[in-house]
């Protein structure tokens, strides 16, 4: 999915589809989701998500997760808002460090979708392409 605006062009994506690990209750994964600075705290990311919820949804894939650096505190507030619940935590290697990588998960995608359906659409328009499902 990416998301575009009128005036700066492409600003953020999202990229998901089937959870990569083979676990039976989270079926679902978004694998990235990015939002150009100059766009976050606008919707930008809701729409993102909402996009890949819907996405995930449409090829029956109920329930979701995605993973983030447990030092990431704006992205798991993000999550968090969206009723995201942490699900699982693993060790990860970047740069020769060893960090903490959360997964927050969506057993079921309903309510993220009926909570995404209420809220004001962002000023963008988001094209889906889902990987993997």
């Amino acid at each position: 999915m990416i998301a575009e605006d009128h005036v700066a062009g492409v600003i953020g994506f999202a990229a998901a589809g089937r959870e990569r690990s083979g676990d039976p209750t989270y079926r679902g994964e978004v694998y990235a989701i990015y939002i150009l600075p100059s766009h976050q705290r606008h919707g930008c990311g809701r729409a993102l998500m909402r996009a890949a919820t819907r996405g995930l949804a449409d090829v029956r894939l109920p329930s979701m997760l995605v993973w983030v650096l447990e030092a990431n505190a704006p992205a798991r507030a993000f999550y968090e808002a969206l009723g995201g619940s942490v699900v699982r935590h693993q060790p990860i290697e970047i740069g020769g460090a060893t960090l903490t990588d959360i997964a927050y998960g969506w057993a079921d995608l309903a309510p993220l979708l009926e909570t995404a359906a209420t809220r004001r659409p962002a000023p963008l328009r988001a094209r889906r392409r889902l990987r993997g499902a």
